[in-house]
């Protein structure tokens, strides 16, 4: 299989978009989209566990704000700021 970015592309990848699925090889066009979404439907129950596990809860539009997100490199920061966030406009970089 071929290489797999998470928003670190290398030099193979240049012009790829912040979420990168680059270099497939032997993947058809179904398969990439359908782990492109299995990785980015992982990504969106980070920041949503975090919160969960400290002890925070989230209105369903907020729920709904992160698992309808489709840009990897938001989810890992909304994952990084779910650690320390007090507030949703802190985890959501509102502030």
């Amino acid at each position: 299989m071929g290489h797999l970015s998470f928003g670190f592309p290398d030099a193979s990848c240049e012009g790829s978009s912040s979420f990168v699925l680059c270099k497939f090889g032997d993947l058809d066009d179904e398969r990439q989209r359908a782990y492109t979404f299995a990785v980015l439907e992982g990504l969106a129950g980070g920041p949503l566990t975090v919160l969960e596990a400290r002890g925070l809860s989230e209105p369903p539009e907020a729920t709904a704000r992160i698992l309808s997100t489709h840009d990897a490199l938001l989810l890992r920061a909304w994952i990084a700021r779910a650690l320390t966030a007090t507030s949703l406009s802190q985890l959501f970089g509102d502030d």
